[in-house]
Formats: structure tokens, sequence, C-alpha cells
């Protein structure tokens, strides 16, 4: 048997670096620490296993390089076992395409496509790329533990299928060149019979060579005389079924009587097929009962010896044991449809389960009710307590659903999943209508509203709940799927541990939020969003120091559409990055020409936020820098404005990168500063210009007493820590006197002016009268 490669290979192919950064964190970790396995162990009743081979990982940015990375690995002998497919790449191919062309060079490869509900359906994937067992559809978001599981059970099924195929390769090699042996002794002892007849010794000549071809056998040889209806067994036979050779005999039912009842009925049909001569050839794959009383797999193959009348007188053929093949396909069957984590069923094995309830359904004219539960703050508990402490709390809640389950409907009538991180799904096979399903709904909020022990901290959580109820309209399981998830998360903005029905009208807002969101990427790429500016106003003089730059969107149909609208939908599809890039550019184009028509701005400067997911990459720096030379500003002339919270996500990171970009000597605002968790210490580790106030401290300047004193302590730290602070949403002038008495020199606000055009900009500062503008 050749040797095989490793099957540990992973291509990513995907446009983002850090979905690239994502899956080395997932599939590439450092070794778990002796503590880590020692938990693993507690929980799971074992010893700690010993640390798995890790994954090779290698990554493409479009399908076209990917193309190049297989063809180049196959080239070597070292081909991947599976691929990443994300299913948006652009400008080049997409996921479908570029499988298509990844299958061209490596048909062996495995596929998991990476996608949202929000672009291609099961469907069309299907239509597309055929229903191939090499491809696995992985909605997004995904979590890490999906990725491991995925990972875990493509690549050992790669494998699989490989050992599978050579050992098969390998004995039906092996039982062809047996059987030819054996048709080539029949052919010469017939010939010794016919010259020996008349000595009488062709009997003793058959049974010497037949003897001789069954010892040098690994396989155990069978040679069934359908005349007598007698067997010649091997010793090889009575050494697979743990019996003595004496125990055998000669008959068939030595054999037949063991099989399991199961599969009785198939081997007799095979071999009825081949005696009629509807098949070249007797195979079955069937369980034998061994001495001990256990079963094991064999593959039984055979042909017939005929006459000159075509007459069946005899066969013969092999059996080998593939109860190791058959444990192997058993638990990757088993990986292919059950969470590794909680044991539950998983996205898979509940996709056939809603196809089946769907079929039933339209037959018995019953109803059914599908639950998609995301657990509350669950991502509290992975940040603060640790993945090994949220994997903990999702075996808890597992346990605590099937408990909820058993006690209110019968195991047949209900079936509990996990699709991924904190979501399980719950179905309900028959269902009377939304009481019957809120009643149940009620239940499970009582199962997972308590206090759950973890890693010694009771941990209380709660769920948030979208139901489906079956309308009969229902003809896929991912329709199901889709409709339950829009009012999970309809149920989820309501707060927390609440339930919601799905309606048609969240459909129709979620279709409508696609359409925003399809009609975004092309207003980016058409470069349709506005850029206007928002002044930034010295509080005691009533002079413009600087200018905000703020993306603006007028929709050719529906008109205005806020930031507040289609910013989160950029952040989530990633369009935030091109949005942000153009919104840089065009900042310091502005200010370029603002400041070559009146030599009197040559120290307006344009402050430019920038979004967590522009902050993480690695070449934001670049992009900043760039944008400031092909304008031919001063690095001084811009301002980042990053959020409380992204720096703080990765706060090591984020110091860096500030240091980085002020080191370039571009100044840097942490923004909405006080509504996060920040502590107050880590200001003096960032290189910081200044701070721009939250617009909530200011609007309640006059209704609480706390206020004033928390932005007076604030522009006190500030000014010890030589910061600039500047006050967001100024409307009034009692809250300019208030924000001068405690202090603070700056502020931007409706008071002092709108955001608008550049064009309209230019004539607010020549019309600008400081003294109007100051307290």
């Amino acid at each position: 048997m050749s040797r095989l490669p490793t099957h540990r290979r992973i291509l990513v192919v995907d446009d983002n670096p850090e979905i690239h950064a994502d899956f080395r964190k997932i599939l590439a970790p450092q070794a778990a620490s002796s503590t880590l396995q020692a938990l693993e162990a507690q929980i799971f009743g074992d010893a700690a296993p010993a640390p798995e081979e890790p994954y090779e990982l290698d990554f493409a940015f479009q399908g076209q390089e990917a193309l190049a990375s297989v063809r180049e690995a196959r080239t070597a002998g070292r081909p991947f076992a599976l691929a990443f497919v994300d299913m948006r790449m652009p400008p080049g191919w997409d996921g479908l395409e570029t499988i298509e062309r990844l299958w061209e060079v490596d048909q062996d490869l495995q596929v998991v496509i990476c996608t949202a509900y929000t672009e291609r359906s099961r469907e069309e994937i299907s239509a597309r790329t055929g229903r191939t067992h090499r491809l696995v559809i992985l909605k997004k978001p995904f979590e890490t533990v999906e990725i491991a599981q995925l990972a875990c059970a493509m690549t050992e099924k790669w494998l699989a299928s490989r050992l599978a195929a050579l050992k098969m390769n390998h004995l039906e090699e092996a039982v062809r060149l047996r059987t030819a042996e054996i048709a080539d002794a029949n052919d010469r002892l017939r010939e010794q019979v016919e010259k020996l007849e008349a000595l009488g010794l062709a009997l003793e000549a058959s049974e010497q060579r037949y003897a001789l071809a069954a010892r040098g056998a690994n396989d155990a040889l069978w040679d069934w005389d359908l005349d007598t209806d007698r067997i010649y067994y091997s010793e090889r036979w009575a050494a697979l079924l743990g019996i003595s050779p004496g125990d055998l005999g000669d008959r068939p039912g030595a054999w037949l009587s063991r099989i399991h009842p199961n599969d009785a009925e198939a081997f007799r049909q095979a071999r009825a097929d081949h005696l009629a001569g509807s098949a070249d050839h007797l195979e079955s794959e069937h369980r034998v009962r061994d001495a001990a009383g256990a079963y094991r797999w064999v593959l039984c193959r055979g042909m017939a010896v005929r006459d000159a009348s075509g007459r069946a007188r005899r066969m013969a053929g092999s059996a080998s044991d593939i109860s190791r093949r058959k444990e192997t396909e058993d638990q990757l069957r088993h990986g292919a449809y059950y969470d590794r984590l909680t044991g539950l069923p998983n996205r898979t094995l509940l996709k056939e389960c809603l196809e089946t309830a769907i079929r039933e359904r339209a037959g018995a004219g019953t109803r059914f009710a599908l639950m998609f539960l995301d657990f509350d703050r669950f991502k509290v508990v992975n940040d603060s307590l640790g993945h090994l402490a949220g994997d903990q709390l999702l075996v808890a809640l597992a346990a605590r659903l099937a408990q909820c389950a058993q006690q209110k409907r019968p195991a047949r009538d209900h079936t509990i999943a996990r699709l991924g991180g904190d979501e399980f799904v719950i179905l309900l096979r028959t269902v009377q209508g939304e009481p019957e399903a809120a009643d149940f709904a009620a239940a499970v909020h009582g199962a997972c509203d308590a206090l759950i022990p973890v890693q010694g901290t009771d941990v209380h959580i709660s769920a948030s709940i979208g139901i489906a109820l079956d309308d009969g309209a229902y003809a896929s399981p991912d329709e199901v799927l889709r409709d339950a998830d829009t009012a999970m998360y309809h149920a989820k903005s309501r707060g927390r541990s609440r339930d919601s029905f799905f309606t048609a009208a969240m459909r129709e807002s979620a279709i409508a939020r696609l359409q925003v969101e399809t009609d975004l990427r092309r207003a980016i790429q058409c470069a349709e969003i506005a850029v206007v500016y928002q002044p930034i106003i010295c509080l005691r003089t009533g002079r413009i120091q600087s200018v905000e730059a703020l993306a603006r969107w007028t929709h050719p149909a529906l008109g205005p559409i806020g930031p507040e609208r289609f910013i989160p939908i950029a952040e989530e599809t990633g369009l935030i990055v091109p949005l942000g890039e153009h919104v840089l550019r065009t900042a310091c184009r502005d200010l370029r020409s603002l400041r070559a028509r009146d030599p009197g701005l040559a120290e307006l400067r344009v402050n430019v936020n920038v979004s967590s997911r522009q902050f993480a990459l690695p070449a934001l720096v670049d992009a900043v820098s760039s944008a400031i030379a092909d304008a031919g500003l001063d690095p001084h002339a811009l301002a980042l404005e990053v959020t409380e919270s992204t720096i703080m996500d990765d706060f090591a990171a984020a110091a860096a990168t500030v240091r980085c970009l002020r080191e370039h000597g571009v100044d840097m605002y942490m923004d909405d500063f006080g509504t996060g968790y920040s502590s107050l210490s880590c200001l003096k580790s960032l290189p910081l210009t200044g701070l721009k106030l939250d617009r909530s401290f200011v609007a309640q300047l006059a209704s609480s007493v706390a206020i004033p004193a928390i932005i007076h302590a604030v522009v006190t730290l500030a000014s010890h820590l030589r910061l600039r602070v500047v006050a967001e949403g100024v409307e009034t002038r009692d809250q300019l006197a208030s924000l001068l008495a405690l202090d603070c020199d700056h502020g931007q606000g409706y008071l002092f002016g709108r955001p608008m055009p550049v064009a309209q900009l230019n004539e607010w500062i020549a019309t600008a009268d400081p003294q109007r503008l100051a307290a």
C-alpha cells in the first residue's frame, strides 16, 4: 500500500485577511496547557488526550490564487484535504466558481463553503455543484467550535476515503489475483482430471492443489459445491470466527446461520442474482456472528464455475474482515451528524429531521414548530471566564434543554440540535397552534433562567427564542430555519428572555434590509456616498479648530438613509472597510481644497472616524499614509477617531496601532468616551491627542447632579495628561455655558453647525461670527 500524504493540510480561501487570522487561531493554536488538559479530563471523564497533530494551513485571497495552490500541492504529492471557501470574493471568481475550478484539479478535495442566509440558498448551491458528499455548506456567522468540528470531521473523512480506496484497491487486486489463481487452478485441475480420470487420481490432485491455494491465502477462502451443497472452508474462516476448524463442518449452515438477520436477505438475493447470471460476480457486505456472540463485518466475494450449458456447478471466493473499516465509517457518520461538544444532533441531522417533518406534515395534516434559541450575554461568559467555561456552560444548557423537553414531550416528538456557538434549536413535530408552542417556550425559559455553576462561579443565563410555526407553506428546512432565526433576532431586539413568533412582516423587514445592503454595496462601488463635515469649535474664542468628516447616503428611491441604519449594515458585511477608505481619502482631498481657497485655514484639521474592522487591519497605517500623501497634506492635518470599545477589545494591539499612527504624525482621539468600560489608568499608556466626550453627558447636564462632576473630573484628568477634550452634541447656549464653567474648551453640535457638504462648509467658514459662537 502506498504511503498517504498528510490529511491535515487545509486551504482557506477568503479575500479578508481577518478571516485568515481567525482560521489560524482556531485551527493552529498553541498547545493546550496542562491545566486545560486537566479540565478536559474532569469534564469528559477520560485521561487528557495526547495533543493532536497540528493542521497545516495555507491561505489564498482569490479563487485564481487558490487554484494555483491546489495544483502546486497536487503536483508536489502533498494535496490539501480540505478547503474553506468564502462565497463572495470580489472582484474575481465567487465561491461556487472557485470550487468548480478546484475540483477540476483535485476531485478528492473536501470543501466547506462559507455563506450567509442573505447569499445563496442551499438549493442554488446544490443545483450548481450537485448533491456531492465532498461539499458542506456553513452558514455565517459561524463559531470557533463549528470550524474546529468541520475541520476534524472533513479531514478525517478525506483520510478515511483515501485509506478505504487504497484498501479497497488492495483487496480487489488480492481477490482478483486469488480468484484468478483459483480459476487457473481449476482449469489445470480439469486438464489433470481429463488426463488422470482413467487412473482415478483426479480427485486427489484437485484436493492437493486447492489445499495449497487455501493455505497461501490471508483471507478466508470457500469453495461451494452446488451439486452436493457442501462447502470447503479454509482455516482462515475458523480463525475469523474464533472457532476450531473442526466446528465448521462442510455444510452452508455453518456460514448462513451466523449471518445477521438484517443482512441475510440481501446476501441471499446477491447470491441468487449471480447464479441467475444477472450479476457478474457475488459481492456482499454483511455481519457474521463469531464464537463470542459478537458480530463482525465481512466482505464476501465469489464467482461461479459453469458447465458447457451455463449451469453453475460450483462457486468459490473469499471473505475479508472489514470491521475496522465499518467502525471508521460509523465514527465519520456520527461526526457528520452530531455535535462534538454536547452530543446533540447538528445542523445536518436537524435538516434531515425537518425534511421528514415537512414530508409527514404534508401527508398527515399535522403542524410542526421550530424554536431558535440564542443565549443572552453568552459572549460575556467567554470573555470573562474563558472559552473552556463557555463550553461547560453549553454542555449544562444542553442537558437542561433535554430534561425540559423530555418532561414536556415524548422523545419521538422532539429533536434538540446545536447549530454552533450558543445557538440551539428545538423541533416540535406536532403542535396544535401558538398557545402550545408558547407554553413550551415558557418551559424552556424556566429551565434556562436559573443559576448554573461554572468553574466555581454561579452564572445566570437567559435565552431569546424565535418560533417558526408551520403554516403549510414551508417546502425546505432552510426556509424554516431562516424564519425562526429572523424571529429570534426580533425577540432579542425586545430585550432579554423574550420569545417571538415569526410573522410575514419580519420577513419583509429582512428583505428590505437585504435590499439596503445590496444598494449600499453598489453605492460604495459607484462612490455615491457623500462626505459632509461638522465644525469643531473652540468654546472660548468661537473659532473653528477642525471639522469631523461624516458619511451620508441619499438612496435614489428611498431618499436619505441615516447613518444609524446603514453604518451597522456596513460593519456587519465588511463594507465598512471600503466605505471608511472612501471617507478618509475624500476628507483629505476636501481639506486640501479648503486650505488652497483660503490661506487663513492653513491650520484647519479634519477628524475621520475609524471603525473597529478598519482599526484591526494590518494595512491601516499604510492606507492612512497613502491618503495623506496623495492629498499633499501634512500628517498633523489629520486626526483619527476610534471608539473606546474598539480600543479596549484588544488593548495591547490597539496601543501598538495608536503608537504607530502617532509616530507618523497623525493625531488620535478616543471617541464616545465614557460609554464603554475602559480603565482610566489605560489613558496614560496611550499616546492619544484627545478625548471626545459622548453626547449623552452633554444632554444630561441640566437634569443630573452627577453629570457636571463627571465632566469636570474628565476635563481635569485630561488636562493633567495633556489631552484635549471635545464635548459632542452641544445644542443650547445653556449647555455651552455649563461646559465652559467646567473648563471644557472644545465642542461640536447643532448649536454651532450641522453636518454640511464641503461647498456649504466653505460658505459657513466665510460668514461665521466667532463672537456669536462663543459663550
